[in-house]
């Protein structure tokens, strides 16, 4: 009965703060003492705890409280989940974590990672591209798209990823080792050994395997 009652009163204080409407700096000092704990769970690998921190934040927030901060928990809360292999859970919170932040790089990146791992790859494409308005010369995201297009199995766009990439980062060995392997599949042996060669020279141990697999 005590516990049945002590969460009839933390219900009604939750309802009834959203109602009346307080303001960030009424819960500003709580807010800060779950920041430093989630961070401290997280340190010490007590990931549970850590989105349970981010959950009441989640709950204190209030309508004049700077967007960026709204978004917060919930990209925090997505991490988690992520490392707990809640991958579903996580995109769920990456996308609230988009809607209040629609600039958030880093969230469509993680986000379109999270799709990649259940094998939506049309959805991380989605988000890739969304990634590559904001940051043009991000590397990793064209190398990782074309990840994607190669799984569904287009793979002149997944070569032109890869090149975009590796004109960015001219010494990406993972890149190189991509392409060469999308060429093959086109059968295109010559040029995707040169690939897997290069990408062999720049330190890519698996290179190696497939060249003797492919290229003797």
């Amino acid at each position: 009965m005590k516990n049945n009652i002590k969460i009839f009163i933390s219900t009604f204080i939750l309802i009834t703060s959203n109602i009346y409407g307080q303001t960030f700096s009424e819960v500003k000092d709580e807010y800060i003492k779950l920041l430093e704990s989630s961070q401290e769970k997280s340190k010490n690998n007590n990931l549970n705890g850590a989105i349970s921190d981010y959950s009441r934040m989640i709950q204190l927030t209030t309508s004049d409280m700077p967007r960026d901060i709204k978004s917060y928990p919930y990209f925090m809360r997505a991490n988690g989940k992520v490392l707990l292999n809640d991958y579903r859970g996580a995109i769920s919170d990456y996308d609230k974590a988009i809607e209040f932040d629609p600039l958030n790089a880093e969230a469509y990146s993680y986000r379109a990672n999270a799709k990649r791992t259940i094998e939506d790859f049309s959805g991380a494409i989605d988000d890739f591209n969304k990634l590559i308005l904001i940051e043009p010369k991000n590397s990793d995201a064209y190398f990782f798209r074309g990840l994607c297009k190669r799984n569904l199995n287009d793979f002149k766009g997944a070569i032109e990823d890869y090149d975009k990439s590796i004109d960015i980062e001219p010494k990406n060995a993972k890149s190189y080792y991509e392409r060469g392997l999308t060429k093959i599949n086109l059968k295109n042996n010559d040029a995707g050994c040169l690939d897997l060669s290069i990408s062999s020279e720049l330190g890519y141990e698996d290179a190696e395997k497939k060249i003797n697999t492919y290229c003797k």
